[in-house]
């Protein structure tokens, strides 16, 4: 299957060439000849850059910003979450078996998916309201809320992504490793040599023996995406508990507007960065 995409994406390549730009013909083929004795994936990031070179596309990893390509991982694993959700309450609800059942399901759950939108739109999912069917939108809500912790992200981020052998996820993960060697904390020895500084964080810090990312490294760049939040590490230090934080949903929006850097970034303590 792998081997069948690839082709599709080579044979679109060369039709536009063909058609519209010649004249790239040979830095193509060029660049293809360059990773011929390489493994399938770097294969896939060459083609797939080149196909999108020459017809305006974005199929490539590689188009994506990695704080991108991980809200879109986490956004699919909502969904699924959701999904599962669904299937279960219609399971147990003899009136829930019609379209506008999951209408009023999305409306409800303010989980950051895109069908909440779409869901809204619906007047007939207002029907299950006056029903009373027993559904209660808070509790599936917070049924949601509860399984999507920072322990789970994490470990669909190392499933998806950094253990990984699906097509594109190497190149994702080279992204990762030049993200993290760009944002190296400003209080991390900040005396010594600025090339010293970065090969400690990436290969001593964020990364273990065996070449792994970190769990430390991958909490600390989730809160520097701002997609885990670091308030509960400044609050226990403070001496405040974690039940006066403000838990938010996910966002509607799979890209997420990048805020400032948090004030954790500016911590070099490898401690500060854990999340559970």
């Amino acid at each position: 299957m792998k081997y069948r995409e690839l082709a599709c994406l080579v044979h679109q390549t060369f039709d536009h060439v063909e058609r519209d730009q010649p004249q790239v013909l040979e830095a193509i083929l060029r660049q293809y000849a360059e990773c011929v004795d390489d493994c399938i994936y770097r294969w896939a990031r060459e083609i797939h850059n080149m196909h999108d070179m020459v017809t305006g596309e974005a199929t490539s990893e590689d188009a994506l910003h990695p704080e991108d390509a991980i809200l879109r991982v986490l956004y699919n694993e909502r969904r699924q979450m959701a999904e599962s959700v669904l299937h279960s309450t219609k399971g147990t609800l003899q009136s829930a078996a019609d379209m506008h059942f999951e209408s009023h399901f999305y409306a409800s759950v303010h989980f950051g998916l895109a069908e909440q939108l779409t869901a809204r739109q619906d007047p007939h999912r207002l029907t299950y309201v006056s029903l009373d069917s027993g559904v209660r939108a808070d509790k599936l809500k917070g049924q949601l809320l509860a399984a999507y912790t920072p322990a789970r992200i994490c470990a669909v981020l190392r499933r998806e992504v950094l253990e990984s052998k699906a097509l594109g996820t190497q190149a994702l993960r080279e992204s990762l490793v030049d993200w993290l060697k760009a944002q190296v904390p400003p209080g991390f020895r900040p005396g010594a040599p600025e090339a010293e500084r970065r090969e400690t964080w990436l290969y001593s810090y964020c990364h273990d023996e065996e070449g792994r990312m970190t769990d430390e490294a991958l909490r600390y760049m989730l809160c520097r995406m701002h997609i885990l939040s670091p308030d509960s590490l400044v609050c226990s230090a403070a001496g405040h508990s974690r039940e006066q934080l403000t838990l938010h949903p996910p966002t509607t929006h799979q890209n997420q507007t990048r805020a400032s850097a948090s004030a954790a970034s500016q911590l070099g303590d490898r401690s500060w960065c854990t999340v559970s």
